[in-house]
């Protein structure tokens, strides 16, 4: 009784963990988690879609030059990053 009491708590603890693995993130995670993630891979980081709101670009446009290797991005689950040129410009 006891090893099907644990066995049921063990499938029970690994369906929990398994759904909060797919799950997609949230926009403030992006902006946070992500953001710090993103800090370890290329300089000064911005979230794609802030970047195309802040200068009013295409996001097509930028998906081209991420795809011809002319801007560093990272991706981080289902958001890309962008290393902000202006700010590494300005830093150097």
């Amino acid at each position: 009784m006891i090893r099907l009491l644990v066995l049921f708590i063990v499938i029970l603890i690994a369906w929990i963990l398994f759904g909060m693995l797919g799950r997609k993130a949230t926009l403030e995670e992006a902006r946070t988690i992500g953001l710090q993630e993103a800090r370890t891979h290329i300089d000064n980081p911005i979230l794609l879609e802030d970047y195309t709101v802040a200068k009013g670009l295409a996001k097509e446009a930028l998906d081209s030059l991420i795809e011809e290797g002319r801007i560093p991005s990272y991706h981080w689950r289902q958001y890309t990053y962008i290393e902000n040129r202006e700010l590494v410009v300005a830093n150097k």
